[in-house]
């Protein structure tokens, strides 16, 4: 199997703070220290994971915080994010407010077209929640790109609609990192 050599320089940062609403998911100020996103082939095989480490809890984006990942082309994936505060992890309390938050993805460079990801989860109102995916490789030959992942706080589950899969500007973000990935060509 071929393998992409080429690994993307980092292109965004994270947004370091927790929701800062009443019923935060977090402590009030705590920083999300953490985020991985875990990709295991449908079929089976080894998992990847997509991790942002802030080890120093500087809420900045250093050199080696960020690990990538390899996909296939060709191949599904079931993805699952985790969130870890200082205190471990935070998942189920973002979860336990799923009304007032969804996790977005956007893909970048040549992921445009051979990485699509759809919800597997819903919130408490019916609407995607996108803390578990699915998510597909297309096409056969080798590429390198990125995938953003981003924690919308919605301020209220009355903010929340069916088209908030796009946040605005306006809209706060508890995560905000992109991850470089890889699709090594198919069998």
């Amino acid at each position: 199997m071929q393998r992409s050599t080429l690994v993307l320089a980092l292109l965004a940062a994270l947004t370091a703070t927790g929701c800062d609403s009443a019923g935060d998911t977090t402590d009030e100020g705590e920083v999300i220290a953490k985020v991985t996103y875990t990709l295991t082939p449908s079929g089976g095989g080894t998992a990847q994971v997509a991790t942002f480490n802030d080890a120093n809890r500087n809420g900045v984006v250093d050199s080696g915080e960020i690990t990538g990942v390899t996909l296939v082309a060709g191949e599904t994936y079931t993805g699952v994010v985790a969130a870890f505060g200082s205190s471990g992890e935070i998942t189920n309390e973002i979860v336990a407010e799923n009304d007032e938050h969804a996790f977005v993805y956007t893909v970048g460079g040549e992921m445009v077209g051979r990485l699509a990801l759809s919800s597997t989860d819903n919130d408490a109102g019916g609407l995607p929640f996108r803390r578990t995916t699915t998510a597909t490789v297309a096409g056969s030959t080798a590429a390198t790109g990125t995938l953003q992942l981003e924690l919308v706080h919605f301020g209220s589950a009355a903010g929340k609609t069916a088209t908030s899969g796009v946040p605005t500007a306006a809209m706060e973000r508890d995560v905000n990192v992109t991850f470089p990935v890889t699709i090594a060509a198919g069998m």
